[in-house]
């Protein structure tokens, strides 16, 4: 079992979401994380790989999922929210 110690940011990277909506997953009880500093949070890897296997996230053992994109064509902001609305949706 591993005993790395994922920040919330860290976290976010690995989802490809908000730093926020990690912090309110946790704040909302969803994702179990304990204090690391007087200000900080630290979520266990074993914490974070239940939360994933139970909404159906990517394994901790798979790369973070990254959307393909192309040099030539670059994304509209409007298509940038409705994606990160679309995470926020399942992770909710």
């Amino acid at each position: 079992m591993s005993k790395h110690v994922w920040s919330p940011e860290e976290v976010a990277l690995r989802w490809g979401c908000n730093r926020k909506t990690v912090y309110r997953e946790i704040h909302r009880g969803n994702l179990r994380a304990f204090r690391t500093g007087m200000r900080r949070l630290g979520v266990s890897h074993a914490d974070l790989v239940r939360y994933e296997e139970d909404r159906a996230l990517p394994r901790a053992d798979a790369p973070p999922a990254r959307p393909a994109s192309s040099p030539s064509r670059r994304t509209s902001a409007r298509g940038s929210v409705d994606a990160l609305k679309a995470i926020e949706k399942e992770l909710a």
